[in-house]
């Protein structure tokens, strides 16, 4: 028999102070920046995610909304401190395929991943995701990211149970946890990752005193970590419109470009560099001959 639907708590725990809330947002943009870089570089996975809400939710209400077809791991901050981290199939289907070789304009549809594909995502969660992720924090105390086993019932993750920032072993209706719902923005579109963030979470690793004590970060520092995109550029012709519309597969077409004279890098549509084509293992690569102003 089917148990009735929980009714929805329409309750709201009170918000996250300012400083703590401004603390969890920049390591957030720190995060997904630098995952974004790491599956275009590495994978040719062209995903950026972004921050869809970040809220402090009471963790019944965070059940009933999470979907059926969901990774969920807990994900260890501290021994004192745990969180559970939620993927959606496609997306850790997508970068699974991704790490084989595999061209992603598209995330695959939704299925369960075989053992091979979960063992490799789980290979790509933890060495990949969560070792990018230690790159972004620059505070004490560092985290762990320990991952957990993969919870097949989310609502017993032992770090949940164990780490609610409660004095209760079970999650009840006082628990709350800070949800940041990330998701993947087009072409790949309804990736989803949920990081549910414990009590015993945001008070070791984003404490309400310590945005006064913290350095300021200057404008200069936060453009630092911004990826930007390098253009090379193999040559160019001039055709008429007649030989263009007569183009097929095969033809041959002379650039106005010499096997002596550098290539130009575009940065950001600019030009920038003048660099000499080669490679680098089994990947194509470019030597930086001189800056474009010299």
């Amino acid at each position: 028999m089917t148990a009735a639907p929980r009714p929805y708590d329409f309750r709201q725990p009170q918000p996250e102070p300012p400083e703590v809330r401004r603390q969890v947002l920049a390591w957030l943009v720190a995060l997904t920046n630098q995952w974004a870089d790491l599956g275009r570089r590495h994978w040719a996975f062209p995903w950026q995610l972004c921050i869809a809400s970040l809220r402090r939710c009471y963790l019944p209400a965070v059940f009933q909304e999470l979907p059926d077809n969901l990774l969920c791991y807990s994900v260890y901050w501290s021994n004192r401190a745990a969180s559970l981290l939620a993927v959606s199939r496609p997306l850790a289907l997508g970068l699974t395929l991704a790490l084989l070789g595999e061209k992603c304009d598209n995330l695959p549809s939704d299925r369960p991943l075989t053992d091979v594909e979960l063992s490799l995502w789980e290979y790509i969660l933890e060495q990949r995701l969560l070792a990018t992720a230690r790159i972004c924090w620059s505070s004490e105390p560092t985290p762990q990211w320990q991952r957990g086993p993969r919870e097949s019932t989310p609502q017993l993750a032992s770090g949940l149970r164990q780490h609610n920032g409660t004095t209760s072993a079970v999650p009840g209706a006082e628990a709350v946890v800070m949800l940041a719902d990330l998701q993947t923005e087009p072409p790949l579109h309804e990736g989803r990752i949920l990081w549910l963030l414990t009590e015993a979470v945001i008070q070791e690793f984003f404490p309400a005193n310590r945005a006064a004590s913290a350095p300021p970060v200057s404008p200069q520092d936060i453009l630092q970590e911004i990826p930007l995109q390098l253009v090379v550029q193999l040559g160019q012709t001039h055709l008429p419109l007649a030989q263009l519309e007569q183009l097929r597969g095969g033809d041959v077409l002379l650039l106005e470009q010499r096997l002596d004279e550098p290539l130009v890098v575009f940065l950001e549509d600019q030009p920038g560099y003048l660099a000499w084509p080669g490679r680098l293992g089994t990947q194509r690569a470019i030597q930086i001959a001189t800056s474009w102003e010299a």
